[in-house]
């Protein structure tokens, strides 16, 4: 009775010999986590009676009480004894050829014992957040396995092992746990080269690396990195102005690899919560952490210059094994545009668009973050019906708009004659932001699921800056959203002019998408998907017709379908999805479907090109590392 909650087999369920193999799994796991340290896999039985007749099968589970144990340094005990572990004994000695004769020294610290050899190479204060597994506390499965996942992923250790015996315990239903950590190389550097893919636009990129995983002998960690891209990104003011099938501009290339990024980043990480916040408020399994986060970019494109500095500092922590916060006080980001091409400044000034002009215009965002994450794909047993959901609110300026306020600060004035506030002579954003990803993971069979996601999110701009700045703005298209778009070329709403090169962004964002994943042969996976969403300003822009969100907000949704192939290493996997434009809300209604005519589009780009054109539907290819979602 105590492993049947959770069954995976169920009455009128299509018999299926890898869901039985499942629910083996999951009862073993289940009485292990009771404390029958010694019940295995092959004590659970299924005898299937097909004599029933009409494909039907009478299934009987059958589990036996584990024997005597047959494992070395284990004595016998009654029949499905329930262990206790009576002490833990961690050994962080170095790896030796042989038995040593030198005894060992030693330090007590609640309850467990650490073993080292001259100098200890890891504080044994710092490895008492990773220890689940309790002096006098009943055997758990669990306490062994989230043991030794969260000793693994300090990646400070080349070997973890966790053995049990019961040589020296005071009585015959108690077992003494053995941790062994040989330490890891403290110091590491790679090279990594790479192709990148952003939003159809190819590149390549160099990654120089350095990681040290134990800071101060406190399993501390710092990245450093150094980046070096380059990248074929389209210009946004030469060339000419055909249009092409996808409804965006050809405004002409610079050649190849015309864009340059560069610049490091380092990453903290402290398995703590340092001052002002206490560890010991905290459990041990919410997994603590410190988090600090340092970049600077410098990117150089044909029409222009930017660089990015940013930081930030946060914490994270688990509330259980399914659910994640993150709470970061501190987010600073600093954006200058040094230099426009002359041709773009040009055309900023004549389009007299202040979304436009805001997205190339020195700004500084200096807000905060709240993250909260449920993800039951992480639990311990499997399930048919997984779930993901994040949500994230956002806000930024507020309190240095309060500030500036309370102490009547001088305001400055834009050229539209906008006043506002300024943080070392930069005009900081001023908004707030909330943003939600719901999943559905549901195991069909042992060879097929289906996933389904909605994602909804709304920016709502403040009185400092009265539009979100470009790097908090919502997009839709590329590999992992509507896939029949490239990145960044769907929307606001219906607009279909002025049909550029520029980034499209909104306020308002809603996406879904619907995959069925299927596995082919070997390592290949197919898929089948249906995409659809859009972004839109929360009040129609001047200069974008049909941009704003408003109650007819279901017609505007673009709609993309299409099939993906997938390369499965299980460490790694390549994904390529064409998708096929089936409905797009730029076009005039009557227009939008695919299977409708196009007599006013194909009348309206004759027009503009000066010559015949016919409609094509929009394909795009998307090559992806891992699932889009």
């Amino acid at each position: 009775r105590e492993a049947w909650p959770d069954r995976l087999v169920m009455e009128g369920d299509r018999f299926d010999a890898d869901v039985l193999d499942r629910e083996r799994t999951r009862i073993t796991n289940r009485l292990r986590e009771l404390g029958y340290l010694h019940f295995t896999r092959d004590l659970v039985q299924f005898d299937a009676d097909t004599s029933a007749g009409d494909r039907e099968v009478d299934l009987v589970v059958r589990v036996e009480r584990p024997g005597p144990p047959r494992r070395k340094n284990l004595t016998g005990t009654p029949e499905g004894t329930i262990y206790q572990v009576a002490d833990v004994e961690v050994d962080l000695r170095p790896r030796q050829r042989g038995k040593s004769t030198i005894p060992p020294d030693t330090i007590q610290l609640e309850g467990y014992r650490f073993l080292y050899q001259d100098r200890v190479p890891v504080k044994p204060q710092a490895l008492l957040g990773s220890m689940f597994l309790r002096p006098d506390a009943r055997y758990q499965q669990s306490h062994v396995d989230r043991t030794y996942r969260r000793l693994t992923a300090l990646r400070a250790f080349d070997r973890v092992d966790i053995a049990f015996d019961s040589a020296q315990v005071r009585r015959p239903d108690q077992v003494n746990a053995k941790v062994r950590l040989i330490p890891a190389r403290t110091q590491s550097v790679s090279v990594e080269l790479y192709g990148t893919n952003r939003g159809g636009f190819l590149g390549t990129q160099l990654s120089l690396n350095h990681r040290h995983k134990n800071l101060f002998r406190s399993l501390g960690s710092i990245q450093t990195s150094m980046i070096l891209g380059f990248e074929a990104q389209q210009s946004l003011t030469g060339g000419g102005t055909n249009v092409a099938d996808d409804g965006v501009t050809d405004v002409g290339r610079d050649g190849l690899f015309n864009t340059l990024e560069i610049g490091p980043e380092v990453t903290l990480t402290f398995p703590q919560f340092l001052i002002p916040i206490s560890r010991d408020k905290f459990s041990r399994s919410a997994d603590p952490r410190s988090v600090f986060h340092i970049l600077y970019n410098y990117q150089r494109r044909p029409d222009y210059t930017r660089n990015l500095a940013r930081f930030s500092f946060g914490y994270e922590w688990h509330e259980s094994p399914t659910k994640t916060w993150g709470v970061y006080p501190l987010e600073w980001n600093v954006i200058r545009i040094p230099r426009l091409s002359p041709e773009f400044d040009d055309y900023l000034r004549q389009a007299n668009d202040p979304v436009l002009t805001d997205s190339y215009t020195d700004h500084l965002i200096v807000g905060a973050r709240l993250q909260y994450t449920i993800n039951t794909r992480n639990a311990e047993e499997p399930r048919r019906h997984n779930w993901f959901y994040r949500f994230s609110f956002e806000p930024a300026g507020n309190t240095l708009y309060a500030i500036d306020r309370l102490v009547d600060a001088p305001l400055s004035t834009d050229t539209t004659g906008s006043s506002f506030y300024t943080l070392t002579g930069v005009r900081y954003a001023h908004f707030l932001k909330f943003d939600n990803d719901l999943r559905h993971y549901r195991v069909l069979g042992a060879h097929s699921n289906l996933v389904a996601r909605v994602a909804a999110g709304v920016g709502i701009p403040l009185t400092n800056l009265n539009v979100l700045p470009f790097e908090s703005s919502f997009f839709v298209g590329g590999a992992n959203g509507l896939r029949a778009w490239r990145a960044r070329t769907v929307g606001p709403g219906s607009n279909s002019a002025p049909l550029v090169a520029f980034d499209r962004i909104g306020e308002v964002r809603i996406e879904g998408n619907i995959e069925y994943r299927f596995d082919l042969i070997g390592y290949l996976e197919g898929a089948l998907f249906v995409d659809l969403g859009n972004i839109w300003y929360l009040e129609e822009e001047p200069q974008r017709p049909g941009s704003g969100f408003d109650a007819d907000f279901l017609s505007e949704l673009a709609i993309g379908t299409g099939v993906g192939l997938r390369l499965n290493f299980d460490f790694f996997l390549v994904r390529f999805d064409l998708g096929l434009q089936t409905k797009d809300p730029s076009l005039t209604p009557g227009e939008r479907w695919i299977f409708q005519p196009k007599d006013r589009y194909e009348q309206t780009v004759s027009e503009l090109n000066g010559s015949p054109t016919t409609y094509k539907p929009g394909l795009n290819l998307n090559l992806g590392i891992g699932y889009p979602f």
